[in-house]
């Protein structure tokens, strides 16, 4: 139990996501073939911090949440992942995880984290890149949250 208290910590949890991040992005620098790869370092590493954040929320929470919430994540997850390697028009998977996860989650590290990130994305996707797919990500993010909402009241008694 106390082992349990310890992983959990915000802490700890905020240790282990920078420390993950700092790898993926030194491996980014180490193995840089050119200007996509600095790509990956600035927009794709920070997202890093609050996934795996995300992460450790769901695995501490696992006993307590109805199957219908691993569910949804999954196809948010899978929905906000398949948008890295297929165009999705009109949506940002940053910001569909981002929205999903602030809406979803109770622990300050991860909502202090995707607020952060979403900073991030908002300025470069809607100031630098003039791509409002983010807002799109962002409707997503709400609806995916309003059925986990549903699933959750809904189902707590069919774990």
């Amino acid at each position: 139990m106390k082992l349990r208290r310890v992983i959990f910590h915000p802490l700890t949890v905020f240790c282990v996501a920078v420390s993950v991040t700092l790898i993926f992005a030194t491996l980014i620098v180490v193995c840089s073939h050119g200007r996509r790869d600095f790509f990956s370092l600035y927009y794709i590493a920070p997202i890093g911090v609050p996934f795996i954040a995300f992460l450790f929320e769901r695995v501490e929470q696992r006993q307590n949440l109805p199957r219908s919430v691993f569910l949804i994540d999954a196809l948010t997850l899978g929905v906000a992942f398949a948008r890295a390697v297929i165009p999705i028009p009109f949506l940002s998977g940053h910001s569909l995880f981002l929205t999903y996860a602030l809406l979803t989650t109770s622990t300050t590290v991860v909502r202090l984290t995707c607020l952060l990130v979403m900073a991030q994305v908002l300025y470069l996707k809607l100031f630098i890149w003039n791509d409002f797919g983010v807002f799109g990500g962002i409707a997503l993010g709400v609806i995916a949250s309003a059925l986990l909402r549903i699933g959750r009241g809904r189902f707590l008694s069919n774990k």
